[in-house]
Parts: structure tokens; sequence; C-alpha cells
């Protein structure tokens, strides 16, 4: 695609590519926040932007992001690369949508509950 066509909608005042956008993105949230609350992690539902934010289980992002993203095969940003105060969390993006991450949070939920209820060691 040229540049020009590219920036032709917006010339145009064409919104309506931005708006199904906008749609698609709030339904994957709103579908990554119940299933997270579904399977026992709760996060957040943003207000703004694709991105859901979890508390850690014992705090630390970075060892929960492992074990979550060798689990689940959910990748995951730990907190703690966006600053200190995101060190006991983990962020994901809403990029997929619910039926496609279903399975692997259940994989998570139906894990052993040691390994999901306590801090974590990086290995």
């Amino acid at each position: 695609m040229s540049g020009a066509a590219a920036v032709e909608p917006a010339r145009r005042g064409d919104d309506d590519h931005a708006a199904g956008l906008r749609a698609r993105t709030a339904r994957r949230l709103a579908g990554l926040v119940e299933l997270l609350d579904a399977h026992g992690l709760p996060g957040d539902h943003p207000e703004g932007g694709p991105f859901v934010w979890l508390p850690a289980p014992g705090g630390d992002g970075v060892a929960f992001g492992h074990a979550f993203a060798a689990r689940t095969g959910l990748v995951v940003a730990p907190g703690i690369g966006y600053g200190p105060s995101g060190g006991g969390h983990v962020r994901l993006a809403a990029v997929q949508e619910p039926e496609v991450l279903r399975p692997r949070l259940a994989a998570w939920a139906n894990g052993p509950a040691k390994e999901r209820n306590q801090p974590y060691a990086v290995k």
C-alpha cells in the first residue's frame, strides 16, 4: 500500500475503520477481563488502551510471567519493565479473541494450586 493510499481514509474523514478497531478492542478487553476473573486472576478493565494489568501472586511479576507463559503459552510483560511500581504485576495485551484465550487460561486454572498461588522463583 502506498503512503498516499494509507492516508486517504483519514483525508476523507472515513472513521469507520477506526470505529471498528475500537469496537474490536473493547470486545477483546471485556472478554479477557471476564476470563481472567473466571479463572481466579482478577484484572482491572483499563479505561484506555488494550492492556490489562494483573497482580502477580507473591508479588514477583517476572517469575509469575515465566510460570504463566510456560503453562498457558501466553506471553505477558513483567510490569517492572514499565517502572518500579509495576514490579508486582504483569501486563497482558488484548490482541486475541476470548475464544482463543479460554483454553489457555483454563490450563492455568487447572494447574496445581501450589503453582498458581505461591511466590515464584525464576530458574
